[in-house]
């Protein structure tokens, strides 16, 4: 009974895939949101909230690259095909912000060229890991979710046991180390700072009505 949301680009979907194995698609897309903001007072029904955050260099890299592919790891029905033109654009709308004068035609270094967020992605993190009275959010980061799964099911009230059953994990199919100089750059210039602030994050926090407790694996680094 649980509500996992990112902004995206960061393994959500594989983590919730992991914390309900066997659900049908229909059960995960209604665990699962982009929503920008955590519910007032807890989610209805009492679900466990999750956010997952990670990289935004790489997750931006990640929203870009649907345009020409999507894997099985972007979705929860397990298929690849070609890319959609619109999924940015559509992405937006999932973000809850307006996509400005971006249009689906935007590749990754026009959007860079525009050198402003319009996804808004520090914004998003902010909200949910400063929930409102009343809700309390299980804040874990993708890099290193293998590392706490223990932490994440019992916050999730999932037993244990199914850990055995989590994905292995994966090197990354967009990694923004491999782009080209200059977009590397201009890359950092917009979202180096977000990257900074989310480096310095514990790698697993409950936050929220005056708790926050920090889980993280000894002898981490960025």
């Amino acid at each position: 009974n649980v509500l996992v949301c990112s902004f995206g680009g960061v393994g959500s979907k594989c983590l919730l895939k992991g914390m309900m194995p066997g659900a049908s698609n229909e059960r995960l897309n209604a665990a699962h949101t982009h929503r920008r903001n955590p519910p007032t007072g807890g989610e209805p029904g009492g679900r466990t909230l999750v956010y997952v955050f990670g990289n935004p260099l790489n997750a931006v890299v990640s929203f870009f690259a649907r345009r020409e592919s999507i894997t099985e790891l972007h979705g929860f029905d397990g298929k690849s095909g070609k890319g959609k033109n619109h999924w940015v654009m559509q992405h937006c709308r999932n973000l809850a912000t307006e996509p400005g004068p971006m249009t689906q035609e935007w590749d990754l270094p026009r959007f860079l060229d525009h050198g402003e967020d319009l996804f808004r992605l520090e914004e998003h993190f902010d909200n949910w890991s400063n929930p409102p009275p009343g809700t309390r959010v299980l804040l874990v980061r993708y890099e290193s979710m293998w590392d706490h799964l223990p932490e994440i099911f019992r916050f999730a009230e999932i037993p244990e046991s199914l850990i055995r059953r989590f994905p292995e994990r994966r090197r990354r199919g967009s990694d923004w180390r491999d782009l080209p100089d200059g977009l590397r750059a201009r890359l950092e210039g917009l979202y180096g700072r977000l990257h900074e602030r989310l480096v310095a994050q514990p790698d697993v926090r409950i936050i929220g009505d005056g708790v926050s407790t920090a889980f993280e694996r000894p002898g981490r680094t960025s």
